[in-house]
């Protein structure tokens, strides 16, 4: 399994409810499939239930990860369409 792995990313509130947050998702699966994996994972402190709420209405949650406090995991397999 070959995955890719996105962090910290942050859309500031003036622009909230313009989709920049689904748009970059989409763009993260659509570059992990490029690249030959088959896997995009998100992860946010699991004390923070807005993200939480909405990686879950895209992706399923995987697990919950104590190091350095507590981290959700949410995993997506994509469709490889290319073998970097």
């Amino acid at each position: 399994m070959k995955m890719s792995y996105y962090s910290s990313g942050v859309i500031d509130r003036a622009y909230a409810g313009q989709e920049i947050g689904l748009t970059l998702m989409k763009w993260a699966e659509t570059y992990t499939s490029e690249i030959g994996r088959n896997r995009v994972r998100f992860d946010c402190v699991a004390h923070n239930d807005g993200l939480n709420k909405y990686y879950q209405k895209r992706y399923p949650l995987q697990g919950v990860l104590h190091d350095y406090g507590e981290h959700c995991k949410y995993e997506k397999v994509v469709q490889v369409t290319s073998v970097a």
